[in-house]
């Protein structure tokens, strides 16, 4: 497993969603190495206590798999697979589950970091 250097550079997301109380910041972080920039962590936050549970599991668990290295493409079809008993729209369209959004998020971001855009929506 790769270890976390001294410095990453990382985006935070806020997600405002109508059915959870407060928001969620999504901060990945990533990392350059031979000219390919790779996901090194992921920090989920949010203040509320409905989803306590979940949120360092999940924090934890992806972090594990961007640090191991290889192909990650795979958690992100995983992710977004994930279904709750909570459908909701954010930004038009429909979620199953927050980490369906997240899969999303995390493959969209992923994406961007070795695209030639340098812009961030």
């Amino acid at each position: 497993m790769n270890e976390r250097p001294d410095m990453l550079v990382g985006i935070t997301y806020k997600l405002d969603l109508d059915h959870i109380a407060e928001p969620i910041f999504l901060t990945i972080n990533h990392r350059k190495l031979r000219n390919k920039t790779y996901l090194h962590e992921i920090f989920i936050n949010c203040s509320d206590p409905k989803q306590m549970e979940w949120i360092p599991v999940a924090s934890r668990l992806l972090s594990a798999v961007f640090r191991n290295g290889g192909d990650i493409e795979f958690i992100f079809k995983e992710l977004k697979e994930m279904f709750s008993y909570e459908t909701f729209y954010y930004k038009g369209i429909k979620y199953h589950s927050i980490i369906a959004l997240i899969g999303e998020i995390l493959e969209k971001h992923n994406k961007q970091l070795n695209s030639d855009k340098d812009t961030w929506e």
